[in-house]
């Protein structure tokens, strides 16, 4: 089976273009502050800082998208909003689909995604993240037609209000609840799959503890399959919970994950001729780091699955 893509995407709201400039040319601040330091843009949009630029003019820091990064609703700039997303076209050419050798199995097709969204901050402990998306693809006459992964026609992707609360200097608590996409560690076990043309969505609550260096985030969540042509309801058979912390060593130059997830589904499932209910917990770690002065960096991850599907035990690892 030969799979062929090409694929190309703008970064709507300006990271192509951000790329190239450097953070010397973002300007000075207020009072002849330290020039800017652009975020980088991430594939969660809402864990980018755009506050850096507050009392700077936007026209001066050389990227032609700052003044819609950084919008002033306040006199005294603590209610701001920023905007931003991204859009995205994949061409896939299959052939021999499934390992089938008739023509019928090979085929081209495009897929097209969008995505905006808006962020709005009140001080700095109150904000509101809303992400909208859309998914679209070309005729696909391979066998399953237009698939999940690749159309989801007008969605809320992500809509969630934050409220922080600060403890100490080097502690805070962040309570969050409503629609968000879910990425953890390196992707392995829970992850948004932007590699597909739509994503994956959960709606919960999410509590964030920041302390020393490590970021610790319990949740509960129900997901939200996609429907292709209607909204994304929550499905309350399907609970997805846990703990994960992530943070760095005493030694330095590296960190850890350590993490317990949770799955519980009331709808029955059939794994190796045992059907039922499904729930499972799974519990690791992960570490990485560079080796020493080298060139060389190191990653390993570890976990064990137990719970029960039905009558049969879960034992894995």
């Amino acid at each position: 089976m030969r799979i062929l893509k090409w694929g190309a995407w703008a970064g709507v709201m300006g990271a192509a273009w951000a790329a190239t400039v450097p953070a010397s040319a973002a300007g000075e601040g207020p009072d002849g502050t330290a020039a800017f330091e652009r975020p980088a843009y991430k594939l969660l949009r809402y864990q980018e800082d755009w506050s850096g630029l507050a009392g700077r003019d936007t026209s001066q820091t050389g990227d032609p998208f700052d003044p819609i990064k950084y919008v002033p609703l306040s006199d005294d700039g603590e209610v701001w909003a920023s905007f931003g997303g991204h859009a995205r076209v994949r061409i896939e050419n299959w052939t021999h689909f499934n390992f089938a050798a008739v023509d019928e199995d090979n085929d081209t097709f495009t897929l097209y995604r969008m995505t905006l969204h808006g962020d709005l901050h009140v001080g700095k402990d109150l904000r509101v993240f809303a992400e909208g998306l859309t998914a679209q693809s070309t005729e696909r006459e391979l066998q399953g037609g237009r698939r999940t992964i690749d159309v989801d026609s007008l969605e809320l992707m992500q809509a969630f209000v934050d409220y922080r609360l600060p403890l100490c200097d080097e502690v805070s608590v962040t309570l969050r609840g409503g629609r968000q996409a879910l990425l953890f560690g390196n992707q392995r076990l829970v992850s948004p799959l932007p590699w597909t043309n739509t994503f994956r969505e959960w709606d919960g609550f999410s509590g964030i503890v920041q302390f020393n260096g490590w970021s610790a985030t319990a949740f509960y969540t129900q997901f939200a399959p996609v429907q292709k042509y209607d909204f994304n309801d929550p499905d309350a058979q399907t609970e997805f919970f846990g703990l994960y912390a992530t943070g760095k060593l005493p030694l330095n130059g590296h960190s850890a994950d350590l993490y317990w997830l949770g799955l519980d589904r009331d709808d029955p499932v059939t794994f190796n001729g045992t059907t039922g209910n499904e729930e499972r917990h799974t519990f690791g770690a992960r570490l990485w780091g560079k080796l020493g002065q080298t060139a060389f960096d190191y990653e390993t991850e570890a976990a064990y699955q137990l719970g029960e599907v039905g009558d049969g035990d879960v034992s894995a690892y």
